[in-house]
């Protein structure tokens, strides 16, 4: 992107678009290899060309967009005026799921209006806001600074986490732009949900080896807690699953009265675990139609929220027996019209 003063804009005429197959065997070596070839791509065939050989890599911008994603139109212009700070090296924006009329895929929705609304939003204030696999803006500068031999991404589960932690850490900030989006598929069933979750768990797991990285970058003291407190996760969301069911299991074994052990264990893991989802449906929907569907939703929301725990025990158990491969997470043929899906609710 180019053309306003500080360098980025959309450009004023139309340009051709190339695809890039990776045919066997090349073909099915993850998407930290395609990433690669993509951006090995752009410097050997793109940017040597005569009339790109002048352009700045710190003006030149990697949009990465999955396969089932819709970016929105507008997401460009709004990302801009993050990328006009110059340690600004990577932007994402906020994700939607459009088949959120299902019942599963609604709380997919709100799942990651959590994340970006609470969690990304909190962090972008310290330029740590991490970046997501489907709607990150990277400046090729920056993807520069972290690249290795086969390039900036790594073959983890996970390597969205993992590049936007190490850009970080290279001294580059992170940003949110909660009001551009980019929607996706969500999954309508709870099998292949498991799946997918268990699979980002095992990144999750393997993320926890960036620690000394982590601990390096030149942040803030709360923001590097805050990054710590994210690359433990999967170790705390275990401790609190065990810690509830030890409770429940003593206060059975105990034979305590239910009004002594019972409400406080209740209300303590479920205010832990849907705090944030309360800010996040108050957040989506302002005023009093959000406040209601908050209180309405965040007892069922806490039910999905806690099918996050099996995921985590079984991506341990994958990671420590070294299973690291993953098929592909199966989309189900699914065609929303653009007009019926900007009218869906929530």
């Amino acid at each position: 992107m180019h053309g306003n003063r500080e360098g980025f804009g959309m450009p004023s005429s139309p340009r051709k678009v190339r695809v890039l197959r990776r045919d066997a065997p090349n073909a099915r070596q993850g998407k930290a290899a395609a990433l690669n070839e993509a951006w090995s791509f752009l410097h050997a065939e793109i940017l040597s060309r005569p009339e790109h050989r002048d352009r700045s890599l710190a003006n030149v911008i990697v949009v990465i967009v999955d396969a089932d994603g819709r970016l929105e139109p507008s997401a460009p212009s709004r990302v801009v005026r993050h990328l006009s700070y110059p340690r600004v090296g990577g932007v994402q924006i906020q994700v939607r799921i459009y088949n959120r009329q299902q019942a599963l895929a609604w709380f997919q929705d709100v799942e990651f209006a959590i994340f970006g609304l609470v969690y990304q939003l909190g962090r972008a204030a310290w330029g740590t806001a991490n970046m997501g696999g489907n709607g990150q803006f990277n400046r090729l500068r920056a993807l520069d600074d972290v690249a290795g031999p086969d390039g900036p991404w790594r073959h983890r589960l996970t390597e969205d986490q993992d590049v936007g932690l190490r850009l970080i850490a290279a001294g580059w900030r992170g940003s949110h732009e909660p009001e551009a989006s980019v929607s996706q598929q969500g999954l309508s069933r709870l099998r292949p949900l498991y799946r997918q979750r268990t699979r980002w768990a095992q990144g999750s797991w393997q993320a926890i080896g960036l620690m000394s990285t982590v601990r390096r970058a030149d942040v803030s003291l709360a923001a590097r807690i805050d990054m710590v407190g994210y690359l433990l996760l999967p170790i705390l969301q275990m401790v609190t699953a065990v810690a509830l069911l030890c409770a429940v299991g003593l206060a059975i074994a105990l034979h305590i009265a239910f009004y002594a052990a019972g409400w406080p264990i209740i209300v303590f893991f479920v205010g832990s675990t849907i705090g944030p989802g309360l800010i996040a449906l108050m957040a989506r929907q302002r005023g009093v139609r959000g406040l209601l569907l908050a209180l309405l939703l965040f007892l069922p929301y806490a039910c999905y929220a806690w099918l996050t725990f099996p995921a985590v025990v079984r991506a341990l158990g994958r990671q420590v027996l070294g299973k690291g491969s993953w098929a592909k997470t199966a989309r189900e043929p699914l065609v929303v019209d653009a007009e019926v899906d900007s009218q869906l609710p929530g």
